[in-house]
């Protein structure tokens, strides 16, 4: 989403992130700033009473709070390139995420990562440049058959796509029975997924 200023298209960007979150948890936005492209900006999910980033705590339909979720997501405010209208000339682009599902024992459970850029690789760039999801590491190797390696699942980065915050959210209320704090959410989901798949640059 785009805005007159490097600040007002951060502000709308977090604006509809937060929709997305607050529809799972209470917790608050925590930007790192405003500052335009070079400048990597990120957002941490702070918890309510917390003065940090930390994991979130998810409630399922039936009060348990066995999930926990952790959210990672960097972005620059550039230029918009040749296409500005009325919204102005700036627009946050997703530079790297990371939102993963852990449970009570702080084990990773699921995995959606992008990260095409390694500032300590020398080339830049990171070796594994496809969105991924990796599967929990409590899921023990496949064997196939006595002639075959074993089937190392937990450590294959799965191609899927970019993932948006909205399709992580809604698998975690329908799959995971994550207790919904709106009612609306599944509208909310689906307006923000439709507007951000529109005009987020990646």
């Amino acid at each position: 989403m785009a805005g007159r200023t490097p600040r007002d298209a951060a502000d709308a960007f977090l604006g509809s992130f937060k929709q997305t979150l607050s529809r799972v948890t209470d917790s608050f936005l925590k930007p790192s700033g405003y500052a335009p492209e070079p400048a990597l900006q990120s957002v941490t999910l702070v918890p309510r009473g917390s003065q940090a980033g930390d994991l979130v705590s998810l409630s399922s339909e039936h009060g348990r709070r066995g999930l926990w979720l952790s959210v990672g997501h960097d972005y620059r405010i550039v230029k918009r390139a040749g296409d500005e209208d009325d919204s102005g000339p700036w627009q946050a682009s997703t530079a790297k995420y990371a939102y993963v599902i852990l449970d009570a024992r702080d084990r990773e459970l699921l995995a959606y990562h992008w990260h095409p850029e390694d500032p300590l690789h020398a080339s830049g760039r990171s070796k594994v440049q496809s969105p991924h999801l990796h599967l929990s590491d409590t899921i023990a190797p496949i064997e196939l058959g006595e002639n075959d390696s074993p089937f190392a699942l937990a450590e294959m980065h799965v191609r899927t796509g970019l993932v948006l915050l909205e399709d992580v959210v809604e698998f975690l209320i329908d799959e995971c029975e994550v207790h919904p704090l709106n009612d609306d959410w599944r509208k909310i989901i689906e307006e923000n997924r439709t507007r951000e798949r529109a005009s987020r640059t990646w």
